[in-house]
């Protein structure tokens, strides 16, 4: 049995068939240029030599082609129908229904932050691609299966800034943390109220409510203290609220909503603290807890719960206290005026203020302007 035949055989024996020997011959054989598979880059046709070269085709689609001989018996490819990657003829005449392939479309010389043309070839209806803002770099100019060149590979970046986190998170006014809160915060819920342009420039105050601290009195303390007070829209209040009430045993929970607050909305790095009745001993606990998370704290009323006048000293050194209480808070009255005096003899800077005619929850006609004039530090 004859051994298989190898490509190469087929392409010079074409005529002969293939055989265990070359058929001998009395004339030498033809000196013949390398048959190399057609591809959208430059490759040898085959055919005779000319004056001692051998000819390639360069950007011939690499479809259509025929193996035939030429007059000296050489192995040539001859194509069928001239179709070129480029979308150019090479030379042979084609009929109207020839299957030319889609065209190219146009390709940018380079990358860039405008909108420049991917190139490749055409799509439906004769579409071409684009792209617009995408980093210029990364990108590598190929070619598609087609045979048009293409841009690829980029796109990874934008020329564009980011959108700024502060226009458009949450519209103005309060409103309940949940709406904007991420799935992965296991925060705290609060109420939250935004001025009517949230920006950097404004400082937040975390209140924390009286009572067990759950959403009903978190609501009431909103009302009650913070709200309708002149200078309201200059900073970005936070109440936060716990259904299980371990606001009061547990004062360093509230540290979460700082996390919550920094996905939710956009605000300056200056906090202030503030309570009031339970939430007023959870907040001053928070303070000598956490001193250097706050720029300010406030109680309406609150009180420390520590004879620890070091740690008095040390974690509210350089802070700005405001001690606030009603005038017929009797209850309340000696703990906060005894904190001042505490307080004043350890240098700190504390003010007492005590409000005529209120008691411990304060009345809906209290003016709560005196707390934003404290965190605006006009007082």
């Amino acid at each position: 049995m004859s051994p298989r035949c190898p490509f190469m055989c087929l392409l010079i024996f074409t005529t002969v068939g293939c055989s265990d020997s070359p058929t001998e011959s009395s004339e030498p054989a033809p000196e013949c240029c390398p048959v190399e598979s057609p591809s959208c880059g430059c490759f040898s046709p085959g055919g005779s030599p000319e004056r001692g070269q051998c000819g390639q085709v360069c950007d011939a689609a690499p479809v259509g082609w025929t193996m035939s001989m030429d007059e000296n018996g050489c192995p040539e490819l001859v194509p069928e129908n001239g179709l070129s990657c480029l979308g150019q003829d090479v030379g042979v005449e084609t009929g109207p229904d020839a299957d030319a392939g889609p065209a190219c479309c146009p390709i940018a010389d380079e990358p860039g932050c405008d909108c420049f043309a991917l190139g490749g070839a055409e799509g439906e209806g004769g579409t071409c691609p684009s792209v617009c803002d995408a980093a210029p770099e990364g990108w590598v100019r190929d070619t598609d299966e087609h045979g048009c060149p293409v841009w690829t590979g980029g796109g990874e970046g934008s020329c564009l800034e980011p959108p700024d986190p502060c226009s458009g998170v949450v519209p103005p006014g309060c409103f309940e943390v949940d709406a904007c809160a991420k799935a992965d915060v296991a925060a705290l819920e609060m109420f939250v109220r935004l001025p009517p342009a949230p920006s950097r420039d404004h400082d937040i105050v975390v209140f924390l409510p009286g009572g067990m601290g759950t959403h009903d009195t978190a609501s009431v303390t909103y009302d009650r203290w913070l709200a309708g007070g002149t200078g309201i829209d200059e900073v970005i209040v936070a109440v936060p609220y716990a259904e299980d009430g371990n606001l009061l045993d547990e004062p360093s929970r509230a540290l979460q909503v700082l996390d919550t607050l920094q996905r939710c909305t956009c605000h300056s790095e200056t906090y202030h603290l503030g309570g009031t009745s339970a939430g007023g001993l959870s907040a001053f606990a928070l303070m000598l807890e956490e001193p250097a998370q706050f720029h300010t704290l406030l109680g309406a009323p609150g009180a420390f719960r520590t004879e620890d006048t070091a740690l008095l000293g040390t974690a509210l050194d350089g802070k700005r206290i405001y001690l606030g209480v009603g005038g017929d808070d009797d209850a309340w009255l000696g703990p906060v005026r005894a904190d001042h005096e505490r307080l004043q003899g350890l240098g700190v800077d504390s003010r007492l203020v005590e409000w005529p005619g209120e008691g411990h929850v304060v009345s809906e006609a209290f003016d709560t302007t005196v707390f934003y004039e404290f965190w605006a530090g006009e007082d």
